[in-house]
């Protein structure tokens, strides 16, 4: 793993240094849902990092750009937004006071309302892709790491495996749009490289779990560097919104 991380690093030095003299074409400006899924991964990254004041800071703009939403939603749709806004707010407490699991797990559930809305604006689908990854990503390693491991039943565990290995490759053959990194190349090589260690640790996590070992450290630690993986993965996607905050609440 250590190896790894050294030429992940080498190559994103490398890209950085070849792209240090090229302009940036980054927007200026979000479409309104693709705004709002770029709020819910910012939450759930801040999660991961657990940095609540900045969790806390993405549910109200998330909260902001649904309450203000006038078109983007079929009218038939109006009652399950308006249930999402109270469910967002009630969520609000979750994450400054709930403990990480608590806060990621609740999110998952504003997630699937999220998803179930018909919208007139654009989707970036490839995020969806991501969220039902990180959900099977997440109890996976959880199970993984478990110290009582051993309790479970292994085909249950191996089923939990293949299901994540199933929309792994959904996000393994897919890529975010340019617009949701707004057009910056760099950004989009930045992210393809962090994209090539996910799936190294993804590599690494299977040949543990087809060792059907209960007890091997490898198993824990895979599960673990998998998480980290994810979490800088998902960092490439969220990156650039903390620069672009300005716009979901000014002209969208």
């Amino acid at each position: 793993m250590r190896r790894l991380h050294f030429v992940v690093t080498i190559l994103i030095s490398f890209i950085l240094s070849s792209c240090a003299d090229e302009p940036s074409t980054a927007a200026h400006n979000t479409d309104r849902h693709q705004a709002m899924q770029l709020a819910i991964s910012s939450i759930e990254y801040d999660l991961y990092v657990d940095d609540r004041v900045k969790a806390s800071t993405h549910v109200e703009i998330w909260a902001h750009l649904l309450n203000t939403c006038d078109t983007e939603y079929c009218m038939e749709d109006e009652m399950q937004v308006q249930a999402l806004v109270r469910n967002i707010a009630a969520y609000h407490r979750t994450v400054t006071g709930g403990s990480q699991e608590l806060a990621l797990e609740r999110l998952r559930m504003l997630k699937a309302q999220f998803m179930n809305l018909n919208t007139t604006d654009n989707v970036e689908t490839y995020l969806y892709d991501v969220w039902r990854y990180e959900e099977e990503m997440y109890y996976a390693t959880k199970a993984a790491m478990d110290p009582m491991l051993d309790l479970y039943d292994w085909g249950e565990f191996e089923a939990m495996v293949i299901c994540l290995n199933q929309l792994w490759d959904r996000v393994r053959r897919h890529y975010p749009s340019q617009q949701l990194l707004h057009n910056d190349q760099l950004a989009y090589r930045i992210q393809t490289v962090a994209k090539a260690e996910l799936l190294q640790s993804m590599k690494k996590f299977n040949d543990a779990v087809s060792d059907e070992d209960y007890h091997t450290d490898q198993l824990s630690e895979s599960a673990s560097s998998l998480r980290s993986s994810y979490i800088g993965y998902l960092m490439t996607i969220v990156s650039y919104e903390y620069e672009m905050k300005g716009s979901f609440l000014v002209g969208l």
